[in-house]
């Protein structure tokens, strides 16, 4: 996304890229099983995925770490698109952009791997 946004401000031909809308995905569509995997994988550490179909527990859960109702319920909509296969699809607007197709979400997290499962600090 980072580097998305840097060539798209830094572009010299502005017109390239003006009244367009772009779609930032991985090269990927994964499941939450196989994102759990890659992150057990990475984490050296067992992660599953487990599917919760009471959408007011969810909220519940959120609001518990401190989010307001609104931002949880909104959050629970979003998480059911993608739960739902209604998300957005890889396509090539990365190539488009960058001229290189986008990084895998395995690449992207093996690359903050080191900072996210990194033991605390004392």
């Amino acid at each position: 996304v980072g580097a998305c946004i840097w060539k798209v401000a830094t572009e010299a031909d502005r017109s390239k890229f003006a009244n367009k809308t772009y779609t930032l995905t991985s090269s990927d569509a994964l499941t939450g099983a196989e994102i759990a995997s890659t992150l057990s994988e990475l984490a050296n550490s067992q992660i599953t995925y487990e599917s919760v179909e009471d959408p007011n527990a969810v909220v519940e859960s959120f609001k518990g770490m401190g989010m307001p109702e609104w931002q949880a319920r909104g959050m629970v909509e979003l998480l059911d698109l993608f739960k739902n296969n209604k998300g957005p699809r890889p396509n090539n607007d990365v190539q488009t952009i960058l001229g290189r197709p986008p990084k895998s979400l395995r690449d992207v997290y093996a690359a903050s791997a080191p900072y996210v499962f990194a033991a605390p600090s004392e």
